[in-house]
């Protein structure tokens, strides 16, 4: 199954975005997510990256590369949920 690492994370006033070293970008709107839907920009635009996603510390809020590509219709699930991933530096 393809691999997609992921190049790029960022926020605007209604989503987060990631891109991918082959050029393929996914989003999830904040409004999908109650705890991003409330929190403010500051907030929303402090978050961390790891293997598998991204997390808020300030809010307590997780998201999944391979889900956000998923969705996007750019992979298909994994039992390890590993088909998109970031290498922590």
């Amino acid at each position: 199954m393809k691999q997609m690492r992921i190049d790029k994370v960022w926020v605007d006033d209604h989503a987060v975005y990631a891109s991918t070293t082959d050029g393929q970008q996914a989003s999830y709107e904040f409004s999908l997510w109650p705890r991003l839907a409330n929190a403010s920009q500051e907030q929303r635009e402090q978050f961390e990256l790891s293997y598998s996603g991204i997390h808020w510390p300030a809010i307590d809020e997780d998201l999944s590369f391979e889900g956000m590509f998923c969705a996007a219709g750019l992979c298909q699930r994994s039992r390890t949920e590993d088909n998109v991933y970031y290498v922590v530096a």
